[in-house]
């Protein structure tokens, strides 16, 4: 057997190397010039500088993005139903580096954007590695995020809590297994990752009862993670997206949990919680007070004036509590409704009525009073 000659094998392969050389160099330089799925994006660092734009205070975000690479750049800001309603970018050509655009908060015919969420989206163009779309939806959002050890601190009057990650939420407190809601702490917003502290007297809506004791209270901290770069309008003089054109749409990528309350990122759902009045009818005030015998009607209406967003719709539950137990549940249409019950089956003597409007786009009005009952 001969012995394999260790410098003949090196002679070799240099010669096969030498050989083959031009060849594989042509053809790593004709494989450069297709796009690869599996390319690098040659867009990265995708940031905006302050995610809230409070119209009122005249601000604006700054987003901001890097290019390993010269390329051409489409930049829109869309909402969370994937309507286009800017477009800051359209094709502009950049070199390799750092470079930023700025939004004020206003669409394509420079109106002011509703209250909402809504999303930049950037989509780049380079000759050698192809095409490549930054859509912040893209990763996991719209999961649950739960408040760190919830609690009421009575001396300051204030419920603290922790949160370990950014999110869209809105505090309520009531009572838990279908009691009534007592008040709103603090209407949908978003909470940076740290500590809190929300004022609260420890009494419901109306100031008529301390609420503190009560064995099936809860707090309700209805919440979601937002996606990565997302841009909150506030404060705005628009009620919701202009229905006077159509929109291009832009595929977003549905929220992680089917039990989001997704109405309250759309556009012109974000406003405040509508306040509703009671209308006695033909009960009898007796030193300031309401006295309710027999069989009773009331009206409930909005105060005045009132706008509705367009997410409430004209559907909503009205419900009605004595004592904190649960009396009737009436469907309404809009309002002013009429609610109905009879005093007969309260025993005579103080007792406290509340009603809450729960509406459509998952809101609630919250009225309460204390009523005397004569029978």
């Amino acid at each position: 057997m001969n012995k394999m000659n260790p410098s003949n094998e090196g002679v070799g392969m240099k010669c096969m190397v030498s050989r083959s050389a031009p060849f594989v160099l042509i053809m790593i330089f004709l494989l450069s010039l297709v796009p690869s799925a599996e390319a690098a994006s040659p867009l990265g660092d995708v940031t905006v500088d302050n995610p809230v734009i409070d119209l009122q205070q005249h601000a604006s975000s700054t987003i901001s993005w890097r290019l390993t690479e010269k390329a051409s750049v489409t930049l829109f800001i869309c909402d969370l139903r994937g309507n286009i309603i800017k477009t800051l970018l359209a094709g502009k050509a950049f070199d390799k580096g750092s470079h930023s655009a700025i939004w004020d908060g206003v669409d394509d015919k420079d109106l002011p954007c509703a209250n909402g969420v809504y999303l930049p989206i950037i989509k780049c163009s380079s000759p050698r590695k192809g095409n490549f779309v930054y859509n912040p939806t893209a990763s996991t959002w719209g999961e649950q995020v739960e408040p760190i050890a919830i609690r009421y601190d009575s001396e300051q009057e204030v419920v603290t809590f922790t949160l370990e990650q950014m999110t869209y939420a809105r505090l309520r407190v009531g009572l838990r297994e279908g009691g009534p809601v007592y008040k709103t702490l603090a209407g949908w917003q978003l909470w940076k990752p740290g500590q809190y502290q929300v004022p609260w007297d420890g009494k419901g809506k109306g100031g008529f009862q301390n609420v503190l004791g009560k064995d099936n209270l809860t707090y309700s901290f209805d919440s979601f993670s937002l996606a990565e770069n997302s841009l909150i309008i506030e404060n705005s003089p628009e009620n919701d997206v202009s229905t006077d054109r159509v929109y291009e749409q832009f595929p977003i990528h549905p929220p992680a949990t089917s039990n989001l309350s997704y109405f309250a990122i759309e556009p012109g759902s974000l406003d405040a919680e509508p306040e509703i009045v009671i209308d006695w009818q033909k009960a009898k005030n007796k030193d300031n007070q309401i006295v309710i015998s027999g069989k009773v009607q009331l009206q409930v209406d909005f105060v005045k004036p009132v706008f509705l967003p367009p997410s409430f719709g004209k559907w909503g539950e009205l419900l009605l509590y004595i004592d904190d137990e649960f009396v009737i549940e009436v469907p309404v249409q809009g309002l002013p409704a009429t609610i109905a019950f009879d005093s007969n089956n309260f025993a005579n003597g103080e007792h406290l009525l509340t009603i809450n409007l729960l509406t459509g786009d998952d809101r609630a009005g919250i009225v309460t009073h204390k009523v005397l009952v004569h029978n």
